[in-house]
């Protein structure tokens, strides 16, 4: 690992994201967000070391070993959930096959599976909770990245041109279509120890969001941008990508993938009109309400682990949104509502 980036490209260089050149980012906390930090470097970057049980860089496979050994320790002096033992369990499993130069996919396949994982287990936030805004965005972009990445983001800046590797071209189609918005949230958020990329969590949430957002569009092809326009007017991608955790979470490799290269189109021109989602979203008040009926008919159920989960997650994905309104105009009946979800989850 040298200077790193929001999306490693493991071959040529590991400076996609340098904002801030020459200086070392500090030592990331033991959490649970560091681990899916990780394994997204590890489902990206590994298949590209090691090929038919082949290592092609050596220095490289050992940064994926050592990553893979940091997961196993980082889940280990994690918080205590349920789960805990089964996410120990296929870590370790997963540094054995690194260990053993498996095959590319079945690593990536192994480190997704266990970031997803990690984010129910420990119900990580892996989503804005609004839809960011580019503008602010591009104007972040300016003041921190331009001088390393260029105005365009295609890796010519002139502080970046004494960098070794030098900062990444955004425009790499190949590498940022395996990459997704919360991968480069995450790298803006946590930085990467002993490398030039540090953590920016001095900015607000929303503005590293709204950075991601716009450091992710920064290669998009204007002509599939407008296919993808079109494609979402005409209903393609609204049921499988319209949410903002869809938006954030997928990459564009696995959509396309997965619904076919329309819904990839409009996945695309989501990205850069993030806005569009409003309509088709649930009131914070509305999601509230569905995710407490489920609590409830989950404790009905005899799941109390599951009423629990939902419980949490009426407040926080739905209530919490909302309450700041609701105290304004009403707030005996803030008050209630915040009862009802701490009163079932216990």
């Amino acid at each position: 690992m040298r200077i790193i980036t929001i999306a490693t490209n493991p071959v040529t260089d590991r400076a996609f994201f340098v904002a801030a050149c020459t200086v070392c980012a500090p030592a990331a906390a033991a959490s649970p967000q560091t681990v899916v930090h990780l394994l997204d470097y590890i489902g990206v970057d590994y298949q590209q070391f090691v090929q038919d049980g082949k290592v092609l860089d050596a220095a490289e496979y050992k940064e994926q070993q050592e990553f893979s050994r940091q997961v196993v320790e980082l889940l280990k002096s994690s918080p205590e959930v349920p789960a805990r033992a089964e996410l120990l369990k296929a870590a370790a499993e997963l540094a054995e096959r690194i260990d053993a130069k498996a095959a590319g996919a079945d690593i990536a396949q192994r480190a997704a599976a266990l970031r997803g994982q990690v984010i129910a287990a420990y119900r990580l936030g892996v989503a804005p909770r609004r839809a960011p805004d580019l503008d602010a965005g591009k104007r972040l972009y300016a003041a921190q990245c331009v001088s390393c990445h260029g105005a365009q983001g295609r890796g010519d800046g002139p502080a970046g041109k004494n960098l070794d590797p030098t900062p990444s071209d955004f425009h790499d189609h190949a590498r940022m279509a395996q990459r997704s918005l919360y991968g480069l949230y995450n790298t803006i958020t946590l930085g990467v120890a002993g490398t030039g990329m540090t953590s920016y969590r001095h900015l607000g949430e929303d503005e590293r969001w709204a950075l991601a957002f716009y450091v992710g569009t920064l290669g998009a092809d204007p002509q599939r941008i407008a296919q993808g326009g079109a494609a979402w007017e005409q209903g393609k991608g609204k049921t499988e990508i319209g949410t903002l955790r869809a938006l954030a979470t997928l990459t564009d490799e696995e959509v396309g993938q997965k619904y076919g290269a329309d819904t990839a189109a409009a996945f695309a021109w989501l990205k850069t009109n993030p806005q569009a989602l409003a309509a088709l979203q649930e009131s914070p008040i509305a999601v509230s309400r569905r995710l407490l009926a489920e609590s409830a008919a989950a404790y009905r159920d005899g799941k109390p682990e599951e009423a629990n989960r939902l419980a949490l997650q009426s407040y926080l994905e739905g209530f919490e949104l909302a309450e700041a309104v609701s105290m304004r105009s009403t707030a005996s009946c803030a008050s209630r509502s915040r009862r009802r979800c701490s009163a079932i989850a216990i």
